[in-house]
């Protein structure tokens, strides 16, 4: 039987947050205020029926899903997939210091992110390839609740594509720190899921 709900969990806090610096693939541990965080997420998930456990490789995102884990008596399994965007040249930069280096970058990713390309980093769109072929792979060979400990863009892309959104519209009902959504896989999201990932398969297939 296939995976019956999503649950995307965003890690706890960090310094980085704290300073509002880009932190894409910086792998930094969570502050105290993020293990309190991963603590209280933990409590919460406790009260659900949960199947299986995947994180991102990030220390952040391991350690709030360590919490998880350990409430719930489940093995995180990680997936190199669920890594948060990478910012290349923009990472641990604040926005001051971004808007120096890369004028009008900061701006363009709150108000487009699907046109913003990070200097030797990724784009919206690349993500979205990762996100559904790993979601797809996830549906078929797991089942029932299934949760995944992640990151912000990575979760709202996610939800873009199981709502049906553009990535244009990324932004919309942000995820913070230590908080979780649930999604249920209707048929339709189901629908979605599948149509995201045949299309990056058959690209794929077009290039060989």
């Amino acid at each position: 039987m296939p995976a019956e709900q999503f649950i995307f969990v965003r890690h706890g806090e960090t310094r980085m947050n704290r300073e509002l610096r880009c932190q894409g693939r910086i792998d930094i541990e969570l502050n105290e205020t993020g293990l309190a965080q991963a603590q209280e997420t933990a409590a919460r998930l406790a009260e659900l029926k949960i199947n299986k456990i995947f994180v991102s490789p990030l220390k952040r995102a391991r350690q709030s899903a360590d919490a998880i884990a350990a409430a719930l008596g489940i093995e995180p399994v990680v997936q190199e997939w669920l890594l948060e965007v990478n910012h290349g040249a923009v990472e641990g930069m604040d926005r001051a210091e971004a808007d120096r280096a890369f004028p009008g970058l900061f701006d363009k990713w709150h108000s487009e992110p699907h046109a913003v390309s990070f200097p030797d980093g990724e784009t919206l769109e690349q993500v979205r390839v990762r996100v559904a072929a790993g979601l797809w792979d996830v549906y078929n060979r797991d089942s029932g609740r299934i949760a995944f400990v992640t990151h912000q863009v990575v979760s709202q892309v996610a939800r873009c594509i199981l709502e049906d959104r553009p990535l244009s519209d990324m932004w919309r009902d942000k995820l913070v720190n230590g908080r979780h959504i649930t999604m249920a896989l209707d048929q339709a999201a189901v629908e979605r899921l599948r149509s995201n990932a045949m299309e990056r398969a058959q690209t794929k297939e077009a290039k060989e």
